[in-house]
């Protein structure tokens, strides 16, 4: 829920704003109770939409969470750029471990792609909370993390709106209720049966 609302806030910042937050991390992001969310703060980094092309090497914190390509000097870095460092920060929150062997970003960087590019660990593969879903479940959300997550850019969401939806949707499959097939509803009123029979409560 928490990171479902950071990425709606990210992509109106893209949309309406047209900035590029360029530094998000943990130490950048506040916690407010009530309503709980993570707002992001310190946009001594940011950059307008139209300057993401022309961006030099350094310009604000490099580290784990940027993406690969806000890592190297003269490469555009645009919304998808913000929506890595979103994903680096729930894959963080699901597993306390940072992607790619801790790399994160770095992950991306030329001279370790190569290696990295399949060494990507699902969340369910880590976290037991995410093992305790069931099964088709984990595959969502495993995918969508490893979609947001991709170390390439044209391989991540098409948009920072289509990145948030994604995350919208995967909270409300979270959120809904278990269904159960025709033959366990059966299974279910058969016992209900038979414990009404027996006067078992």
């Amino acid at each position: 829920r928490l990171i479902s609302k950071l990425a709606g806030s990210i992509s109106r910042l893209h949309q309406y704003c047209h900035v590029i937050h360029g530094d998000l991390h943990p130490k950048n992001i506040i916690v407010r109770r009530h309503p709980h969310a993570l707002i992001p703060i310190d946009y001594g980094s940011s950059w307008s939409l139209l300057r993401g092309a022309n961006r030099t090497q350094g310009d604000g914190s490099i580290g784990f969470y940027a993406s690969p390509e806000r890592q190297l000097e003269n490469s555009f870095a645009g919304p998808s750029s913000d929506m890595f460092s979103v994903f680096v920060i729930l894959y963080e929150l699901l597993t306390e471990q940072i992607p790619y062997s801790r790399l994160g970003g770095k992950a991306g960087l030329p001279e370790n792609i190569e290696h990295m590019r399949n060494k990507f660990v699902p969340p369910s593969k880590i976290a037991p909370k995410c093992q305790c879903l069931p099964r088709s479940i984990q595959q969502q959300l495993d995918n969508l993390v490893a979609k947001g997550l991709s170390l390439n850019p044209e391989e991540r969401f098409a948009s920072s709106r289509d990145c948030a939806n994604a995350l919208r949707d995967m909270l409300r499959i979270l959120q809904s209720p278990p269904t159960s097939n025709p033959a366990s509803r059966f299974a279910i009123q058969v016992i209900d049966w038979v414990c009404r029979k027996l006067n078992i409560s």
